[in-house]
């Protein structure tokens, strides 16, 4: 009889080994699965500081992973303005913002892209994907934008400093980025920081001093504006005090008026005077030889472009003027304006009525001409016209011309009248009308 034992199942290190690999490979590939969305993940696709000339296209491109579809906002400095919002593969179309729609696209996989781009348009951007629940991930972009300077126009400016000097400067600003120099020279001299020239400490301003105005005119001077991308030059010619444009508007009543004016953008001026011809305003007395010369009643400073004079008596009339100055230095006066009830017509109006009467002589003259071709064409018409026979009247006419005159039975009656003949026209008969009297009695003899 044999005794049970218990049965021993020997394994070999290679049926160990199988085994062992079977399960490391399950838990391996079961964490890398899940790993795959485990966090999301955005990065730049190149350098996050990215230069831009503008007007052309720039893209700040991005590359995401460890989520599908994320939700897509581009923040404008430093995420204080959303600008873009999106979601990846989304049918519907991004929310961009509504004053920059013109220059923003999205890429479908998130990268912004600037059409045109502005110079303004400088500045950091930050974009933020989200997922539920797998967080959220950002990156920040930093776009210069550059432009080389562009035209401009200088500005020219005068005043009188604590000395009573004439202090002349002129400003050159052009839009540009890297921010453009200036420098200035005078023909082919270069101008530095010395007497009578002084420069700003950011160069865009020229001043220049000196008692006489003389010196300043007619002399060239020119402004460079550069920077690494290109350059614009502008040149100045100084010129004495002058006014360009003037008018007077007055009051309903006529008893104030105002005198606007406006200088050459190049002139040098500090002030204006004032000037009337006529009678003295309510009010006022000035010393004057003669009614037809000017006088000054007030004085403005050179910024000043309108005065108001009063007080003005509406039944007198009167005239103004306004003179340039450079300190003692006068310029052209402006065009002289009269008001007051024997002021007549407009300088427009007379215009028009003379431009008006040579018109209107040929307009008679053509009228006339017409009327009288009408009058002429319609008598000609009226001679040649005849009117045609009845049928009764021209059987008559003929029975007349083919009957001899001893067979006709006139019986005391006259032929009737010659129809023909009564159309005719008072010129074209050649004798009277025949007259038509009442018939005479006829005798008529009876046989029995």
């Amino acid at each position: 009889m044999f005794s049970e034992r218990p049965v021993l199942l020997k394994m070999t290190w290679p049926d160990d080994f199988g085994r062992l690999s079977a399960g490391f490979l399950t838990i391996l590939l079961s964490f890398t699965f899940q790993g795959a969305y485990c966090g999301l993940v955005v990065s730049p696709v190149g350098p996050t500081l990215v230069n831009a000339i503008s007007g052309s296209n720039v893209t700040l491109a991005v590359s995401f992973s460890g989520a599908p579809d994320p939700a897509v906002t581009w923040f404008m400095k430093d995420f204080s303005l959303p600008v873009v919002t999106w979601a990846i593969n989304s049918n519907t179309l991004p929310d961009i913002e509504e004053n920059r729609r013109k220059v923003l696209r999205i890429e479908p996989n998130g990268s912004l892209t600037f059409v045109n781009v502005p110079l303004e348009y400088t500045s950091n951007y930050t974009i933020e994907m989200t997922k539920s629940g797998l967080g959220r991930s950002s990156t920040t972009f930093s776009l210069e934008v550059f432009s080389s300077p562009v035209k401009f126009l200088p500005a020219v400016g005068t005043r009188v400093d604590s000395e009573g000097k004439i202090v002349v400067a002129i400003q050159c600003v052009s839009e540009a980025w890297p921010k453009a120099v200036v420098s200035w020279s005078k023909g082919s001299e270069a101008l530095t920081n010395r007497t009578p020239y002084q420069i700003s400490s950011d160069t865009t301003q020229l001043e220049i001093l000196g008692y006489n105005v003389s010196k300043f005119l007619l002399q060239n001077y020119f402004c460079n504006c550069s920077n690494p991308l290109g350059s614009q030059r502008r040149e100045i010619l100084l010129t004495g005090p002058s006014i360009s444009n003037s008018s007077l508007f007055s009051n309903h009543n006529r008893t104030i008026v105002t005198l606007t004016w406006e200088v050459p953008p190049t002139s040098v001026v500090t002030g204006f005077d004032i000037q009337m011809k006529g009678p003295d305003l309510l009010g006022k007395n000035h010393t004057q030889t003669s009614l037809n010369q000017f006088y000054t009643i007030q004085h403005e400073p050179g910024t000043t472009r309108s005065a108001d004079i009063f007080i003005l008596d509406p039944n007198l009339t009167y005239t103004f003027r306004i003179i340039p100055k450079a300190l003692m230095t006068e310029g052209d006066p402006s065009a002289a304006h009269r008001i007051g009830p024997g002021e007549g017509l407009s300088r427009s109006a007379i215009a028009g009525i003379a431009a008006g009467i040579p018109c209107s002589i040929l307009f008679l003259v053509l009228l006339g001409g017409f009327i009288y071709f009408c009058v002429y064409w319609n008598k000609n018409k009226s001679r040649q016209t005849r009117y045609p026979l009845s049928r009764a009247v021209e059987k008559a006419i003929t029975s007349q011309t083919e009957t001899t005159p001893h067979n006709l039975l006139t019986g005391g009656l006259k032929s009737p009248p010659d129809y023909n003949r009564l159309q005719q026209t008072p010129s074209e008969r050649s004798v009277a009308l025949p007259t038509f009297g009442s018939p005479l009695p006829v005798r008529v003899a009876t046989t029995v």
